[in-house]
């Protein structure tokens, strides 16, 4: 018996979905990560961020993120202490691949399958959420607060049940992660979270198509902090990464859309198979 679409994508999202054994693998190197940071340079606290804490982690692909918050002094420019902390954590580490990716520094403990990565901040204020100066990809500083961004997605989240708004933004970052779209998973995260304030309901296929539509429509803008507590963040790196991403949202939502319209007039075959062209064959099949 064929499954049906909506069974499909229950499916889709629990192979996505990382185990409780994938976040201890990679977070179980912490103690040691910032036990070396804080004897190379100084450590004030180190916050846990990123889509694992958030619950919106996609399995094989997520990593743990934290943010350290750093003694003395901010330099002007953040190259110097993403060297100081790569190299200090080289050192440490010398069997494991250490590199910079900006805003972090990037450990890939058991040969990229325990991934950690590591962004350095340096306090800025302490109202109702910590907030912090961290690298930015210009070279310069931005001013960042993962308690803020956490607290935006866990209100949108709790307008829907189910987790439905969690696992709109999973379905996003498993795209962008088996079609190798470079772009913020981030960004990704906060435009999902600020779609899902504006509606009523949420039906994942539509919403993703929804989704994929706005973004294609107004070419990957900016975001402004929607707890204007910290600064406007981008969907890439660079503009030629923006523009390449922006050929993969718009592909997305020409196959988001068939999709949709596909299952509304009945024809499930012709949604599946869009589908698995938006999710890069890993859909699941009908039969």
């Amino acid at each position: 018996m064929p499954k049906s679409l909506a069974v499909a994508i229950d499916e889709f999202l629990t192979k996505m979905t990382p185990s409780a054994s994938q976040f201890s693998a990679s977070s179980r190197h912490r103690a040691e990560v910032e036990g070396c940071i804080n004897a190379a340079i100084g450590l004030n606290r180190s916050v846990e961020t990123g889509s694992l804490r958030h619950g919106t982690g996609v399995s094989g692909y997520s990593d743990a993120d934290y943010l350290v918050s750093l003694k003395g002094d901010m330099p002007s420019s953040p190259e110097a202490i993403l060297a100081k902390i790569r190299d200090a954590l080289a050192s440490r580490f010398w069997a494991t691949r250490i590199r910079v990716s900006r805003p972090a520094v990037v450990c890939a403990f058991a040969n990229g399958t325990e991934t950690v990565e590591v962004t350095p901040g340096y306090l800025h204020g302490t109202g109702e959420y910590f907030s912090y100066y961290i690298p930015q990809p210009g070279g310069t500083w931005m001013l960042s607060s993962p308690d803020a961004h956490l607290a935006y997605v866990n209100e949108s989240a709790a307008r829907f049940p189910s987790g439905k708004v969690k696992a709109l933004i999973r379905l996003l970052k498993a795209w962008k992660y088996l079609n190798d779209v470079q772009m913020s998973s981030f960004y990704l995260e906060m435009r999902a979270a600020q779609h899902a304030m504006g509606e009523s309901a949420i039906v994942h296929l539509i919403d993703l198509c929804m989704v994929f539509e706005d973004l294609a429509a107004r070419a990957l803008p900016d975001m402004n902090d929607p707890k204007r507590v910290g600064g406007r963040f981008s969907a890439c790196s660079s503009d030629p990464r923006r523009l390449e991403a922006l050929s993969k949202i718009r592909t997305a939502a020409t196959r988001a859309r068939r999709a949709v319209d596909a299952s509304a007039r009945g024809d499930e075959v012709a949604a599946f198979e869009q589908l698995n062209l938006l999710f890069a064959g890993r859909f699941p099949k009908r039969w």
